[in-house]
């Protein structure tokens, strides 16, 4: 592991347009279509020259559990997420957003396949994992030259229930209980960042898609001591 990154070395889209550019990509990874293509053309590289609008990288994180309710970008009026807010001060917001289920199993493998959460099944437990059939965003990339990489603290989104199906590389971080026991000094959560990076630096020039999903909103809540 790599210390001392410079994490502004790493470079995303993160204005309207390079953000509205990032779904329309996600939308046709999943769907197959893209009738979007005028979202990119005004997109340029730093240095002024016409980008290819198929190279932008993109990096997805999920906050297991978070609630919208909790964070400033929405409203909330707390200082809980200064980082979020900066970015969403200057990124598309999404105002109207709904989990497409009550659960972490079926919502990542809902928006990972651009598929229903709860689809016909033979068996219950088919339902908890990625079948060798299902098409996922990491296939779709992967498929388009992108590196892929995958980083998970939740147990159940891993290699052994298929999500690390189109990815590179796929690192698993604790199960539960040692999740659980780490929460207090966050070293799986800082881990899991700095192994992203490196992978991402390591990529070159090379396109990239990077996914992280991290657990720590999950319960339990344990605040540090004042």
């Amino acid at each position: 592991m790599k210390v001392g990154v410079d994490y502004r070395a790493i470079r995303v889209g993160t204005g309207r347009n390079a953000v509205a550019f990032g779904m329309r990509l996600i939308i046709a990874s999943c769907s197959g279509s893209d009738n979007s293509a005028n979202v990119v053309e005004s997109l340029q590289t730093k240095s002024g020259e016409e980008s290819d609008p198929r190279r932008l990288n993109c990096l997805f994180i999920v906050l297991d559990t978070t609630a919208a309710k909790h964070v400033g970008a929405w409203g909330y009026s707390r200082p809980t997420t200064p980082q979020i807010d900066a970015l969403a001060s200057r990124a598309v917001v999404f105002e109207n957003a709904y989990s497409q289920a009550p659960s972490t199993l079926g919502s990542t493998w809902s928006f990972l396949t651009g598929q229903y959460p709860i689809p016909k099944r033979s068996s219950a437990s088919e339902y908890l994992q990625v079948r060798e059939n299902d098409f996922t965003l990491a296939q779709a990339f992967q498929a388009d030259g992108f590196k892929t990489f995958g980083y998970s603290e939740n147990p159940y989104i891993s290699e052994e229930l298929g999500f690390g199906s189109g990815f590179d590389q796929f690192k698993h971080y604790p199960a539960l209980d040692e999740a659980r026991s780490s929460f207090r000094d966050h070293s799986s959560t800082t881990s899991m960042f700095a192994d992203a990076t490196e992978s991402i630096m390591e990529a070159g020039n090379s396109p990239w898609f990077s996914y992280l999903h991290v657990l720590r909103p999950h319960e339990p809540y344990l605040a540090p001591k004042p």
